[in-house]
């Protein structure tokens, strides 16, 4: 879901005459424990004759002290900051044993810190009927809490108050109504009560539109000021929970003060020497970086975009006179036109059960969901020829779309995966014009395995390696670009010779920067055809096959993490002939903006990379690594590898310059007990296996693996010992 937002809250006080300000402070900065990655943050405060100090109050949060050197009619502050919103998982926390059930006591030195935040006020009889109206019975602790959270929320009708300060607890439980500061403070003090230390915390809420356009949530982007409470667990640390809407605190929630007293949080205080004669408050929400995801694959323009190259192509179609359909699936009903395709991918993912994910947020392998296609395939010996030679020319087209499994033991294999003698006897009939049939097989000879599957005498041609998109109008891109190619064969046929990628297939090409630079290739010989694919529609297909896992800048370095492809292996069978499939290794990439030679050096757990420039700036490398241990697998005694430190080091000075980790499993060494329920959860964990810092400690000089022909482009950490 990363999105880059730019919030711009203004706050406006006039006087009818100029007035005299005393010292005034400002709370409107992120405090230093938000978990909302701020990327750029100002604040502006007229008039401009004041003095202003940055300083940190004694609960830890910034707060801007201004001094005003000339009466003024006119009080103007004005905060603009850039904020990534990633998705956070709120319950990422661990608490320790002696505080996992409620009622729980803590530990007598820790209770005299907390003191502050467990202080209580003096208990009306409606707070009282509601406190004893609580269950005593032990529960565990963060269930309790998301219960009692979720109970204020349904409660306490949330109501827009503008006077300063909070309610009182018995206004707030009388009228059963308040402002987030009055039931936030209201779930303050009942967790005093019941011996949980908790704060009171004023903030930035950001609240996003659906995602998709009618899933839950607001209709449009939305900004506030909040506020919520924050619990004290040991082992967790300061949990927030929003009692307006009975939800934990999660990216959105951007704190600016947390402290044992709502007046320490009030986002601006001070005085004057005379009333404010007016007052004005506005709030702006943009997004300035919105990269594409399976939930929102295209943004509007595009989409139409998409949709008038769909009845483009279906007009040139017809105008060729040439019958040309399409479907996904076994036994797929078929489609002529682009609105029909379309409507049919509807339905099926309307009554389908939509993607899955591995335990660590990784899409998880599906099988094939072929694209078939009809055409004049036995007519037009050309057409099913120009398609073998142009899937073999541009490896994109097999592992771009493909569910994850790929290789010579995968699902589909390509026909140069099964060897060089394979790939020349493919050509040979080409050249001759005779049947390539028994050539387009699996390596157990099956026609119906191949990744090209066009039995003898039909116009149906199934193109299997393509995996299931995890939503319908990327599935129907997906079908839109090989109807393109198919109408481009039939009045351009590919007469190319087959390229000997060689070792490049299961290195290079395994890759995501190389898979997107062929890609590229395709879309542009398509677009001198005539017909104009966007290189960005297919953004967010590589944001879900080949995730982002992480980045950072290190000292004018850029280091990108992504999820690379790893072919399966296949095991040896075993009694009925069952063979299991190792796929206990991943793959990632790892692409380095910057200078690097010169005594400059990426390396992983100590082993430089293998990088090698790039066409438009910059290195790339994979580290290929063992993630997983299995029943069976190849080479058991190389256990997980866990975690990968990437570091930028300086030879000459013989130090890390900085870097990050990346974690194969929880990074606290847990582990996950189930699958991730959807895509935002699925990006969550895999932005908490990342982690920003942990460079390698100590005097560092990088250790080098031979190169292996068959990988150039690859570490991998199985040869590394020591």
């Amino acid at each position: 879901m990363t999105i880059r937002v730019a919030l711009l809250h203004r706050t406006s006080y006039r006087f009818t005459e100029p007035a005299v300000l005393g010292p005034h402070l400002v709370r409107l900065r992120p405090a230093p424990h938000t978990r909302t990655r701020i990327l750029g943050y100002s604040l502006e405060v007229r008039p401009t004759s004041h003095q202003l100090h940055w300083q940190q109050d004694p609960f830890g949060n910034w707060q801007a002290r201004v001094f005003f050197l000339e009466p003024t009619d006119r009080l103007d502050v004005t905060v603009d900051l850039l904020a990534e919103m990633a998705v956070v998982d709120p319950f990422a926390f661990y608490v320790e044993p002696e505080a996992s059930t409620w009622p729980f006591s803590y530990e007598p030195g820790l209770e005299v810190d907390l003191r502050p935040y467990l202080e209580t006020e003096p208990a009306g009889p409606a707070f009282t009927a509601l406190l004893e109206s609580i269950p005593r019975t032990p529960a565990y602790t963060v269930t309790f809490l998301v219960e009692l959270n979720r109970r204020l929320a349904e409660q306490i009708a949330y109501l827009v108050r503008m006077e300063p300060g909070v309610q009182t607890l018995e206004e707030t439980l009388e009228r059963g109504s308040g402002s987030c500061r009055d039931t936030g403070w209201l779930l303050v003090q009942l967790c005093r009560r019941l011996g949980i230390a908790a704060r009171f915390v004023s903030g930035y809420l950001i609240q996003l539109a659906g995602d998709p356009e009618g899933s839950d949530g607001p209709i449009e982007d939305i900004p506030d000021l909040h506020a919520w409470a924050e619990v004290f667990l040991p082992g967790a640390g300061w949990i927030g929970f929003d009692p307006t809407s009975g939800l934990l605190a999660g990216e959105g929630h951007i704190p600016l003060a947390a402290s044992p007293r709502p007046d320490h949080a009030a986002p601006i205080s001070g005085t004057a020497s005379q009333d404010s004669a007016g007052f004005e408050h506005a709030m702006e929400l943009t997004r300035i970086l919105e990269r594409p995801r399976p939930l929102r694959p295209f943004v509007p323009d595009q989409w139409a975009c998409v949709a008038a190259l769909g009845r483009e192509i279906d007009a040139r179609t017809a105008a060729a006179g040439l019958e040309l359909k399409l479907g996904r699936g076994d036994a797929p009903a078929l489609a002529a036109d682009w609105e029909t395709s379309l409507a049919a991918l509807e339905t099926h993912y309307a009554e389908g059960d939509g993607v899955t994910f591995r335990l660590d947020g990784l899409p998880a392998t599906t099988p094939p969901w072929p694209l078939v296609v009809e055409a004049p395939f036995a007519a037009r010996p050309d057409l099913s020829a120009s398609v073998v030679r142009y899937w073999q020319r541009h490896p994109a087209l097999s592992y771009f779309f493909s569910g994850g499994r790929v290789g010579p033991d995968g699902p589909a294999p390509r026909l140069d995966e099964l060897g060089a003698e394979r790939l020349g006897e493919v050509a040979l009939a080409l050249e001759t014009g005779a049947g390539i049939g028994d050539l387009l097989t699996d390596a157990a000879g099956d026609p119906g395995g191949a990744e090209l599957v066009l039995p003898e005498a039909t116009d149906r041609l199934a193109i299997r390696a393509f995996g299931a998109a995890p939503q319908p109008r990327m599935a129907a891109l997906e079908g839109l670009l090989v109807k393109a190619l198919m109408l481009r064969f039939a009045q351009e046929p590919c007469r190319l010779a087959l390229d000997d990628h060689g070792y490049d297939l299961h290195d290079r090409f395994m890759l995501p920067y190389w898979l997107w630079r062929d890609l590229e290739e395709v879309l542009a010989e398509l677009a001198a055809f005539g017909l104009a694919f966007e290189p960005a529609w297919f953004a967010a297909q590589a944001g879900f096959r080949t995730p982002i896992l992480g980045s950072i800048e290190i000292a004018g370095v850029r280091l990108e993490l992504r999820a690379a492809l790893e072919p399966v292996r296949l095991m040896a069978s075993e009694a009925g002939g069952i063979r299991l499939v190792d796929d206990s290794l991943d793959r990632l990439e790892v692409r380095v903006i910057g200078e690097v030679g010169r005594g400059r050096v990426v390396t992983c757990n100590g082993w430089a990379l293998p990088l090698a420039p790039v066409p438009d700036g910059g290195h790339v490398a994979a580290v290929r690594f063992r993630a997983r241990s299995l029943p069976r697998q190849l080479h058991p005694t190389i256990g997980v590898t866990t975690p990968l430190t990437f570091d930028l080091v300086d030879t000459a000075l013989g130090r890390s310059l900085g870097g990050c980790r990346y974690h194969v499993g929880k990074p606290d060494g847990g582990v996950f007990d189930a699958a991730p329920v959807n895509d935002l959860a699925a990006e969550s964990r895999r932005l908490a296996r990342f982690e920003a810092m942990g460079h390698t400690a100590g005097m560092i000089q990088p250790r080098r693996l031979s190169p292996l022909p068959h990988q150039p482009y690859t570490l991998d950490l199985r040869r590394a010992r020591g």
